[in-house]
């Protein structure tokens, strides 16, 4: 491959990224509109906002690993290695990651919401981020009663 085949192809893959990238942010933005109509909070708008936001940015990272990384099996076996001694590694992080995702996905809770046990409640939730779940916890005096025989 001489120099200026190269260049062709860096370009028509640069070409290539910049129309799926505008042609996934078309069809997010239209999907966002068609579910916008049946939703009456804006708590769920914000949800539904996110969803698709996320759904769009997970097309759009597997539309480039499909136009840059074109006949590299050899590499993704490499990857497909790296990324099982990852999971083993960071169990940990991929269980918060998934759980996130799962909290996030099917709105669980949210900020604010009371944490119950036993009909007693032990905490808020305070902060809900990337991976951080923190929740405040409520002092309960629970006071003794003396055994009297």
């Amino acid at each position: 491959m001489n120099e200026t085949q190269f260049f062709n192809q860096l370009f028509f893959q640069g070409v290539n990224t910049f129309v799926s990238a505008i042609a996934i942010a078309l069809l997010a933005g239209i999907v966002f509109l068609l579910l916008k109509r049946k939703v009456t909070s804006k708590k769920q708008m914000r949800k539904i906002r996110s969803r698709v936001i996320y759904v769009a940015i997970v097309i759009f990272l597997l539309a480039l690993i499909r136009i840059w990384i074109d006949g590299f099996s050899h590499l993704f076996t490499m990857l497909s290695l790296v990324a099982a001694g990852l999971v083993i590694t960071n169990k940990e992080n991929i269980m918060n990651f998934t759980g996130w995702t799962i909290i996030n996905w099917r709105g669980l809770f949210s900020e604010g919401d009371a944490i119950p046990k036993y009909k007693i409640i032990l905490g808020t939730w305070s902060k809900l981020s990337y991976c951080i779940l923190q929740f405040m916890k409520l002092r309960h005096w629970v006071v003794k009663r003396k055994r009297v025989n």
